[in-house]
């Protein structure tokens, strides 16, 4: 069976990557989440309830914290982390201490909206070059893994339940329940910044068109425009009549022109536009082969 392995110079970069997503995080959390007592989920979270409640050390919860579940995860589990994750996550401490060591140096904002908005999209925009690079920041991560075997639900919707929880849980330990609303705000942020890293900004078009003047439309298309159209044998539900539906992916600067020339030949045609998170092939981005 063929592995695919990467060239060195992709490590690299994937390496220099893997340090910058990991950095960005943490200044986030640092300078805007955890001087504002802040609680956006993850180990993070449970982190800062410690250390405003029992003045426990952030660097401290998280080297006892994350080395338990990594036990656990190898005991339950029988799989290790990766060494991506390791590198984070036994680097992660070290550089919070160095970060709060200067923390006076660096007090941004002591305005809690602002400090959740910068706080969920720095973190976020940092977590998802990592998740992005084939790492992880560990923490609830491995966590969810665990849940994930015997509750038999998807490691994301186990996320989506603790990671709130935990949010929450800062109103009660914080003494304040505004700091739970300004931890689901971060939440909030943070994961769609997570998934805009993942799926990118260049959002598609997927056109769907079912018109009785597909074939001049099809090929004005392909010649106007330079794009692909795929044709489709439907049937309508309630009038059982077979009918040809087009398929058009298309660059969202060209939907404009789709929708004139759709218009021109068939004004009444029948059209639904999606978007298409990510498109990979001939004329969009590049297939890239799986790392596995």
């Amino acid at each position: 069976m063929h592995t695919y392995k990467k060239p060195l110079y992709q490590t690299l970069f994937d390496f220099i990557l893997l340090n910058f997503g990991f950095i960005i995080y943490l200044v986030g959390y640092v300078y805007f989440l955890l001087p504002n007592k802040i609680v956006g989920g993850g180990l993070t979270g449970v982190c800062t309830i410690l250390f405003y409640t029992l003045g426990i050390p952030v660097s401290v919860t998280l080297i006892v914290i994350n080395a338990i579940l990594m036990i656990i995860q190898y005991k339950v589990l029988g799989s290790s982390s990766s060494i991506k994750t390791l590198y984070v996550v036994l680097l992660q401490p070290v550089v919070i201490e160095i970060m709060l060591k200067y923390n006076h140096l660096f007090h941004v904002t002591e305005d809690r909206m602002l400090a959740c908005l910068f706080g969920g999209v720095l973190t976020g925009l940092g977590m998802g070059v990592v998740i992005k690079v084939g790492g992880s920041t560990g923490g609830t991560d491995i966590l969810a893994q665990v849940l994930s075997k015997y509750l038999k639900i998807s490691i994301g919707r186990v996320l989506s339940v603790i990671d709130p929880a935990i949010a929450i849980s800062a109103g009660v330990f914080l003494g304040n329940f505004e700091f739970s609303l300004y931890g689901i705000i971060t939440i909030f942020f943070n994961s769609k910044i997570v998934d805009m890293v993942q799926s990118g900004l260049n959002y598609s078009r997927v056109v769907y068109v079912i018109s009785d003047q597909y074939q001049i439309i099809g090929e004005t298309v392909m010649g106007k425009l330079q794009r692909g159209v795929t044709q489709l044998e439907v049937k309508g539900m309630y009038s059982e009549n077979d009918k040809k539906m087009l398929m058009i992916v298309i660059g969202k600067r060209q939907i404009f022109e789709l929708k004139g020339i759709i218009n021109m030949f068939d004004p009444m045609a029948f059209v639904v536009v999606t978007e298409a998170f990510s498109v990979m092939g001939r004329g969009f981005r590049q297939l890239k082969e799986d790392e596995e």
